[in-house]
């Protein structure tokens, strides 16, 4: 039900009053990364860390402070209340992720067939990796999902992304060597009767 902590470091603490804190024990632990963005949402990458086995180092639930790279990056809160083989650890945004989302204007159209309008849309996500090492990034993104039986979406293309049809979610999985910049592309298009008006609702 409990245990100690064996001090490898002497110290000589001052009976003034005033308080201290002190290194009682440092672990180098292995640990996988890997980033997300929802660049719909937030033009960033955040960033994962995974830690296996951590059972066997007696983490305390608490405040956290985190550094990666060598730099202070903030801090957190770990809870380790709860039973799991790996500890996950947010560590924030990761400057040198760069993550842009822009519309393909080349597809962006409007027509009418009848009594119904074909709208599509297309957008690129742009991904750079400004570190000295590879990175694993996974990127979630999403079409509209259609409210009435009459108003139709369609993908149109998404190549090297894993589509969800019950929720309209785009998921790629990629890895950026070193400096490398990848691009994502994604169409669709929304068929509706020309006197509804859903084309703010398209993005």
């Amino acid at each position: 039900t409990n245990f100690s902590y064996k001090i490898e470091l002497p110290y000589t603490i001052y009976s003034d009053g005033r308080g201290r804190k002190l290194a009682m024990i440092e672990e180098k632990v292995d640990a996988t990364y890997d980033h997300k963005s929802i660049p719909k949402l937030n033009e960033a990458a955040f960033l994962t860390a995974y830690l296996p086995d951590w059972g066997q180092y007696n983490f305390l639930s608490g405040e956290a402070r985190l550094f990666f790279e060598g730099q202070f990056i903030g801090k957190s809160l770990l809870d380790t209340r709860f039973v799991s083989d790996t500890l996950k650890i947010s560590l924030g945004r990761d400057p040198s992720i760069i993550v842009k989302r822009e519309k393909r204007k080349e597809f962006e159209d409007r027509r009418l067939f009848g009594s119904k309008i074909r709208d599509s849309r297309g957008f690129e996500i742009r991904l750079l990796n400004n570190k000295e090492s590879d990175v694993l990034i996974n990127v979630l993104d999403q079409i509209p999902l259609s409210p009435r039986d009459n108003i139709k979406v369609e993908l149109l293309e998404a190549k090297g992304a894993s589509f969800d049809e019950v929720t309209g979610q785009l998921y790629w999985k990629v890895r950026l060597k070193a400096g490398e910049q990848k691009k994502l592309r994604f169409s669709y298009m929304v068929e509706y009767p020309k006197n509804l008006n859903v084309s703010q609702q398209l993005e």
